[in-house]
């Protein structure tokens, strides 16, 4: 047997890998770990050792593991992994010269675990934390490359660059400034990958920009509730689900915005051929002739906005729906109307000059807070957030808001 403790660990690390291998039990989860064996391998004093196993078939996947664990203290080993196509490896202990081979930009040949380099490349950035996942991303968006750029901007299918992600769980740390010029790009794969990605950041200066977008490539999801209040939301429809349909007409009424729907794309001339269109097909019809079917009480409204329940997937639920059905049986009611505004605002969609002088035509008299309704959030209520049942604030913060509102409109 060999005295020389590395052959020993990577002895025990084949060892554990084939008794993990051979388990087969329906009882529990496999007690065997080879990746814990393999992580003493992973010292400085073992690189010869490494280096020379990244010529062993059986030790050689180890030893590139240990090695990628190792980082830059492994440089030693860039030749041989470079020679190897390990560019992730490459990438942990050498990256500067995995940048000179654009590891970190290409799909070329370089796989590991089934995936592209530069897809767990951009994967370990995310996962560093939103600062270091902005700056990869900020540097790969000044690339002139399409074929790049469609990769940063997370729109190459199973090749994610997890751009994505990180606007869905960190929308203040996207490059949003990166991304913006590329929703007027002349690629339309290019174009439609900007539109995904600022459709969840959802900044108001956006908005005009993301639906012009839309009326040019298809997209899998139009985020109607933040483009509704734009004057060209219009120009959606033809996109549009019933459900999504009846949103948009409600979110441009509440905005005072006619509901410029062709008559082809009304309830009753539509296809019902899902639960949503036999739902939703009634209520838009309802909607445009501006006929309560849930009728409410600005109480009611009120209630949610102080239990911080801004918005729900059922679109009746939350505090808007309910100040949107107040506001359509009440056409000038001036505190159903600007909290539809305040809460179109924390969203993130745009208030415009002439929404804020039809408040203030309904008898909105506080100017300080519609001049706070006419500037826009500097992180509006975007990604997962967005998406919660609960906005974020305390009962006391709302309840203040809601004292000026009643100020401002008794």
């Amino acid at each position: 047997m060999s005295t020389d403790p590395f052959v020993a660990l990577m002895t025990a690390v084949l060892a554990e890998e084939d008794a993990f291998e051979a388990f087969d039990s329906p009882m529990g989860g496999n007690p065997h770990d080879p990746w814990r064996v393999a992580n003493q391998l992973a010292v400085p004093e073992a690189v010869p050792f490494l280096v020379e196993s990244l010529g062993r078939k059986r030790g050689q996947k180890w030893a590139v593991y240990a090695l990628d664990k190792l980082g830059s203290a492994a440089r030693a080993a860039s030749p041989r992994l470079e020679a190897l196509g390990e560019m992730l490896a490459l990438w942990s202990v050498d990256e500067p010269r995995a940048r000179e081979l654009g590891v970190h930009l290409h799909p070329g040949t370089w796989r590991a675990y089934d995936r592209t380099a530069r897809n767990l490349i951009a994967r370990r950035a995310f996962e560093a934390g939103p600062e270091q996942a902005r700056a990869h991303y900020t540097e790969l968006l000044t690339s002139t490359d399409l074929e790049v750029l469609r990769f940063v901007l997370d729109g190459v299918p199973k090749d994610s660059s997890c751009l994505y992600e990180l606007a869905w769980k960190w929308p203040d740390s996207a490059p949003v400034e990166a991304v913006r010029p590329h929703i007027r790009a002349h690629n339309t794969k290019l174009l439609a990958a900007a539109a995904r990605i600022l459709m969840v950041l959802n900044r108001p200066q956006d908005a005009g920009a993301v639906i012009d977008a839309c009326t040019r490539v298809e997209l899998e999801r139009i985020n109607v509730r933040w483009l509704a209040p734009h004057p060209r939301s219009h120009l959606l429809y033809e996109k549009l689900t019933i459900r999504l349909t009846f949103e948009l007409v409600r979110g441009r009424r509440c905005a005072n915005l006619p509901a410029e729907l062709p008559e082809h794309l009304r309830g009753a001339e539509r296809s019902l051929h899902d639960r949503d269109d036999r739902q939703y097909a009634p209520r838009l019809d309802a909607e445009l002739a501006g006929l309560v079917l849930a009728p409410t009480t600005i109480d009611a409204a009120d209630n949610r906005f102080l239990a911080m329940h801004l918005r729900d997937h059922d679109v009746d639920a939350g505090a808007y729906g309910h100040y949107a059905r107040v506001l359509l049986a009440s056409p000038a009611h001036a505190h159903a109307a600007f909290q539809c505004a305040w809460i179109d605002r924390i969203y993130g969609s745009p208030i415009t000059a002439e929404r804020v002088d039809w408040l203030r035509s309904l008898g909105v008299r506080d100017d300080s807070l519609l001049a706070e309704l006419a500037t826009p959030l500097a992180s509006p209520l975007a990604g997962e957030k967005s998406a919660a049942a609960l906005a974020a604030g305390t009962q006391s913060e709302a309840l203040e808001h809601l004292s000026r509102v009643w100020d401002a409109t008794k």
